[in-house]
């Protein structure tokens, strides 16, 4: 029962939302200045609730909005200011490059490059990575942001490809199909008693693959196909969205990359593409797969059509390949393709720093074995 004895408000929403659930079983007595008509309040108190719940969800919805752009253009501002430094140095080098030039010469002043980009390529790091078998070291060559990336993420960025080698490494030889500075065709030489044939047509890549190759003493174990492969042999266009040693999401034979739309171009030139199942015809590769990797964003599907027959050799055990599921013709001619060559499907995964990401969230890599 509810007494009163002198005013009442009702001072907020969520105590009229409160009282709104019990009111039609509470006796109303009146007394002194207390005359409210509950029967008005208990009509108007959903509608009241509702009208300021709505503003604060709006309130609170655009306070979000604007701190996250507060907080973007800040994080923006501050990586503008700490790269200021490192653009004063280039001014200061280009400076005193220039200097040097008008007091001696050209080729003097031009040494200076050569000890700037000798630093550079020839820093390394070393990646360690336990193995079933035994733990692993990988010397890297780190010129760049992107091959410095590649080596910090060596474990987290693909544990599935790494999980993969371990389980399935032991069945024979690997064609890592999309090598680029050749992380995965090291690992495998490392820890498994087999050849590794490391595909790779970027010109950017080329460098820093053979040098990660040298670095760890595997130039007997690794054999680098610097051409690409795709459904028919012959000679099209090779596209680089990126100059960068390290650098992904380049095309061959097509104007779309990993999603299926128009791929920017830095480089293009024309080169020589292979079907894999000519190279083993020729001879030109020696060894039948045992595994096959791919991952060259964009023309898996192109690359499995110009392999039917290495597919479905007997020798040929696993695949492992990368499809974009919002790329409706890639993602199923890599199924019929597999299917038909007799692989079952085992699984798909990416790492939880792909979830959630809005270019590479709906990118899977594939596992697929005969059973």
């Amino acid at each position: 029962m509810l007494f009163g004895g002198g005013p009442v408000r009702a001072t907020t929403c969520a105590g009229l939302c409160a009282l709104n659930g019990h009111l039609s079983n509470i006796p109303v007595i009146s007394g002194g200045a207390m005359d409210i008509d509950f029967a008005i309040v208990h009509t108007g108190i959903d509608r009241t609730c509702g009208k300021r719940q709505s503003v604060w969800a709006r309130s609170g919805y655009i306070l979000n909005q604007m701190l996250a752009v507060v907080y973007f253009a800040m994080k923006r501002f501050l990586k503008t200011v700490l790269f200021v430094p490192v653009q004063l140095l280039a001014f200061m080098y280009r400076a005193y490059e220039t200097l040097l030039s008008t007091v001696f010469n050209r080729p003097f002043a031009y040494q200076m490059r050569g000890i700037l980009t000798s630093f550079l390529d020839n820093e390394t790091r070393v990646v360690r990575q336990r193995s079933q078998r035994d733990g692993v070291e990988l010397t890297l060559h780190t010129p760049n942001h992107i091959c410095a990336f590649r080596q910090e993420t060596f474990s987290s960025k693909e544990p599935e490809m790494i999980e993969w080698i371990d389980k399935y490494g032991d069945a024979g030889v690997l064609y890592d199909i999309g090598a680029n500075v050749g992380l995965y065709s090291l690992y495998f030489a490392k820890t498994q008693n087999a050849h590794v044939y490391s595909f790779e047509p970027s010109v950017f890549n080329l460098k820093q693959l053979a040098k990660n190759i040298s670095a760890n003493g595997l130039s007997d174990s690794i054999t680098v196909v610097p051409n690409p492969l795709t459904a028919q042999t012959g000679s099209a266009r090779f596209i680089n969205s990126d100059t960068h040693e390290g650098g992904a999401l380049n095309a061959f034979g097509v104007n779309y990359g990993h999603d299926g739309t128009p791929i920017h171009s830095d480089v293009s030139y024309n080169t020589m593409g292979f079907a894999l199942d000519d190279l083993l015809a020729w001879g030109v590769v020696a060894h039948a797969p045992a595994l096959i990797k791919i991952d060259v964003d964009g023309i898996e599907h192109l690359i499995l059509s110009g392999a039917r027959k290495t597919l479905a050799s007997d020798t040929c055990r696993s695949v492992y390949i990368e499809v974009n599921e919002d790329f409706a013709e890639q993602a199923t001619q890599v199924s019929q393709l597999l299917q038909e060559a007799g692989f079952e499907f085992v699984e798909k995964r990416h790492a939880d720093l792909f979830e959630g990401n809005q270019q590479f969230g709906r990118t899977f890599n594939q596992i697929w074995i005969k059973p």
